[in-house]
């Protein structure tokens, strides 16, 4: 049972870092309608690698005052896994709402 509270807290908070993440970096990038300099995208990447780092390290570090702690590991695979999940997910579901108001103009 502490296994899944550990992969169910993990998970929780892998998504709400993530899609801050998404909403802080890389939302205002798609929102605009400035062509896309180089640069700004691979600071974006950076800041997003550097956070990623950070949230998992969090995790880490608070593992004693976690209370499945010693199942911190499914803890820290469930954060890795959701914060992957939302760097893939959030800008799918913004192109396909892009994509369906392009739909919805042409008819």
């Amino acid at each position: 049972m502490t296994y899944l509270a550990g992969v169910l807290g993990g998970t929780v908070f892998g998504l709400a870092v993530g899609l801050a993440k998404y909403l802080l970096i890389w939302r205002p990038i798609q929102r605009s309608n400035k062509s896309l300099n180089l640069g700004a995208v691979y600071w974006r990447v950076g800041v997003s690698n550097v956070i990623n780092v950070i949230t998992l390290l969090i995790v880490f570090l608070l593992r004693s005052h976690l209370p499945f702690d010693m199942n911190y590991i499914t803890t820290l695979a469930a954060v890795a896994i959701a914060l992957s999940l939302m760097g893939r997910l959030c800008p799918l579901t913004s192109l396909a709402i892009q994509d369906g108001k392009k739909e919805g103009d042409n008819q």
